[in-house]
């Protein structure tokens, strides 16, 4: 009861940090609400820098309990039916999101406060002050992606996420992903933030100035040199008036942004040239399903002009013998409705006592055009009985779709990765040539599928390809290369088959990304060269005088022999004209 009232008093009596819980709560989550992080981040950040303590445990829990809330929602998770099971496994979710929150707050506030102490670098250095939180922040994040050893949960929980409001019209500010993927999303955030909390911090320094008092509330103040206080007062107006241009800089730079991302967004086909469509179709299974069962929902699908029919993740659970016959099957089926079926079983494995989780492509010729195995299965719901895939490579096929009645032929290169795989974008750029990438799901709860299929888009933005998401127990659909959601269909869960349908337009055209190509070297590049020029600017304006004088005495001269050469012409032109006057004269 004493802990409960503490608990009470404390959020009563820091308004701040009960603002941090309800905007994580509201703004974290499986379905966040897009505005509220752009808010959130810059709160955090501002309560970490001014906040006496190096580590802040209390805003640490805080964050942590809003996370929590974010992410409980109803579910039929395999990870329990006990609710003290699922609150245990959410309040680990809400921990490892408070935690990487935080640290790169934490790191970036030793590394200036460590800078400032031995040589007060970043005093004299804003621009290089600048850009410490924004490059930790999203090497951080992108580290968690590739390689945090716990738990292999790719993007999932990514603050990048959080501002996507991808629905049928498309999300603007995250068409940036084709540059610089979710590493160029989170930097944007960052810098938004540090030029934020910098402001704050600098009005308030401002105002001390004027009122001759007192240091800054930044942490980082009290290492500016206090001894001469006209320094110390030139040190934080200076930084002000530069954080002044930084803000219009990120007023215009977010207008340019949203001008570029909705102009990209509205580049759609035109409507002028007859567009090539094919059917494609989803075979949602019921619990139980059984072999011949799922083949005929494939055929029914087939007979409405489905070319391409996706069954949701694992439909069956197969022994080894049963393979051949599964495969026999689908051969007999596809030859005679000529199309391509995408079978999705568990097998068990050659090397442990797991089941692998597969996937496999069938031709409408009835052969078999690539397996997949499943690289990152659900941990602590799949990983204790499905053995991990190889990764690397995915699967690359081109495939000539049937021809159709006053159609040409049309040749597709597809891919396909299964369900939590898609949320590692190093994994799906290696599918990136593809035009069409097939996806089969089966979350458990339609809330889950729809955050899956919002992340599915950011993939299709990155490498410029359509997604057919197949989820048994989430949200399928299907979505073009600029992440606009063009069909969603949400799981009734239902003792039934589910059958899905729809047109998808398609031409021999490849969207190509720079991230596709580049991926997150686009935004470390830049880094760099934004680095480069920082360290080659003193050179720069103190030979930029005597250059600048050389070319200006070589344009001068330029111009000089330029008029001399149109004078004599003139001088010639003209004495020719005198001399035939006095001739007729």
């Amino acid at each position: 009861m004493r802990g409960l009232t503490y608990l009470r008093r404390a959020f009563v009596i820091s308004p701040l940090y009960t603002l941090v819980f309800v905007l994580s709560w509201f703004g974290l989550g499986v379905s966040p609400i897009p505005f509220l992080p752009l808010f959130n981040l810059p709160l955090i950040f501002l309560l970490v820098r001014t906040s006496p303590l190096d580590i802040n445990l209390w805003l640490f829990v805080t964050i942590a309990l809003g996370a929590t809330f974010a992410y409980k929602e109803p579910t039929n998770s395999p990870m329990g039916s006990s609710n003290f099971d699922n609150t245990i496994v959410l309040l680990l979710i809400g921990s490892l999101i408070s935690f990487f929150t935080m640290l790169p707050m934490v790191t970036s506030k030793f590394v200036i406060k460590y800078a400032n102490r031995k040589v007060g670098f970043f005093n004299k250095n804003y621009t290089f002050k600048l850009f410490i939180f924004p490059v930790i922040w999203t090497l951080t994040w992108s580290s968690f992606r590739r390689w945090f050893p716990i738990v292999s949960v790719g993007s999932w929980g990514d603050w990048a996420y959080t501002i996507n409001n991808a629905g049928y019209s498309g999300d603007s500010i995250m068409q940036i992903t084709s540059i610089g993927g979710l590493s160029a999303v989170n930097f944007i955030l960052a810098l938004m933030s540090q030029v934020a909390v910098d402001f704050l911090i600098y009005r308030h320094g401002m105002n001390n100035v004027h009122k001759r008092i007192g240091n800054l509330i930044d942490e980082e103040a009290p290492l500016i040199p206090n001894n001469v206080n006209r320094d110390r007062n030139h040190i934080i107006e200076k930084q002000f008036f530069q954080n002044y241009y930084l803000r219009l800089f990120l007023v215009f730079g977010g207008l340019a942004l949203l001008i570029w991302g909705n102009t990209r967004l509205y580049d759609i086909e035109d409507n002028s040239d007859p567009i090539k469509t094919i059917k494609v179709g989803c075979v949602l299974p019921t619990k139980g399903a059984d072999m011949k069962s799922m083949i005929h929902q494939s055929a029914i699908l087939a007979t409405q002009s489905s070319k391409i029919v996706l069954w949701g993740e694992s439909a069956l659970d197969l022994r080894r013998e049963e393979l051949e016959m599964l495969l026999e099957l689908a051969s007999e089926e596809t030859k005679k409705h000529k199309y391509f079926l995408g079978l999705t079983y568990f097998m068990p494995s050659e090397r442990s006592d797991k089941k692998k989780n597969m996937f496999t492509l069938i031709g409408p010729d009835g052969e078999k055009i690539f397996d997949y195995q499943k690289t990152h299965p659900v941990p602590l719901a799949e990983s204790r009985t499905v053995e991990s895939g190889p990764g690397g490579q995915l699967p690359i096929a081109n495939i000539a779709m049937p021809k159709q009645k006053n159609q040409t032929q049309l040749s597709l290169n597809v891919s396909a990765a299964i369900c939590l795989d898609m949320d590692f974008p190093e994994l799906i750029n290696t599918a990136s040539p593809v035009n069409l990438f097939l996806q089969p799901a089966q979350t458990w709860r339609s809330h889950i599928g729809l955050q899956h299929l919002r992340m599915a888009s950011v993939r299709a933005i990155e490498n410029g390809f359509w997604v057919l998401r197949c989820d048994g127990g989430g949200a399928s659909g299907l979505i073009d290369p600029l992440g606009r959601i063009r069909n969603v269909q949400v799981s009734s869960r239902a003792d039934r088959y589910q059958l899905l349908n729809w047109d998808l337009p398609l031409s021999d055209e490849k969207i190509h990304t720079v991230y596709a190509s580049w991926g997150e070297y686009t935004v470390w590049g830049g880094l760099f060269v934004l680095f480069l020029s920082k360290l080659c600017k003193p050179l720069i304006w103190k030979n930029g005088p005597i250059f600048m004088e050389e070319e200006w005495q070589k344009g001068v001269e330029m111009w000089t022999n330029a008029k001399g050469w149109i004078d004599r012409k003139y001088e010639d032109t003209f004495r020719h004209v005198e001399h035939e006057e006095y001739l007729d004269v």
